[in-house]
């Protein structure tokens, strides 16, 4: 980009030869003659846009036509969503696998005559469903993997539900123990 060149006070148009706004309303008609002497250098009455590129002030815009911004590409074979029933399919796959590990570490909970080793596995459960979930919730344009992503971190509510299930099953005798 060519930095303005100022050409000196000769070319630039005084501000003090042009009237006010309010002036030109309350001024009486003049005749048609220019009163400047013929040397004198002649005032540029076009508005500043339309100036030559090295007349023009340095603060004014410029006409210049601005680019297009760029269009969305949009890939046909992609969704940009899930539907419905693939959701549904994520979900409860990955619902199943965490009901049968919430099922195993109640069993091995109920049965642990030390409790500590047993909370800390359902800790570790918790802990790597939340991690691994926050982890693929960062994979963009995927509607895929932000459904399995969804579905690891409700993954300890099925696992807690299928364990309440058991332990109902267990109270009410439904199961022997």
């Amino acid at each position: 980009m060519r930095e303005p060149v100022d050409p000196g006070p000769e070319t630039q148009p005084s501000l003090e030869a042009r009237p006010g706004p309010h002036e030109l309303l309350d001024s009486e008609p003049t005749s048609h003659k220019d009163s400047r002497p013929e040397d004198a250098p002649r005032e540029d009455t076009r508005p500043p846009d339309t100036l030559p590129e090295d007349t023009r002030p340095p603060d004014t815009p410029t006409s210049e036509a601005l680019p297009l911004p760029a269009q969305p590409v949009l890939v046909p074979a992609q969704y940009h969503y899930l539907k419905r029933p693939t959701f549904i399919l994520v979900l409860t796959g990955v619902w199943i696998v965490a009901a049968v590990i919430g099922l195993g570490l109640f069993y091995y909970w109920f049965h642990a005559l030390h409790k500590t080793p047993a909370v800390f596995s359902v800790l570790l459960f918790v802990v790597v469903c939340t991690v691994s979930a926050q982890l693929l919730a960062m994979v963009e344009h995927k509607p895929l993997v932000t459904a399995v992503a969804i579905a690891l971190l409700s993954a300890p509510f099925a696992a807690t539900a299928a364990a309440a299930a058991f332990y109902g099953a267990c109270v009410f005798h439904w199961i022997p123990r």
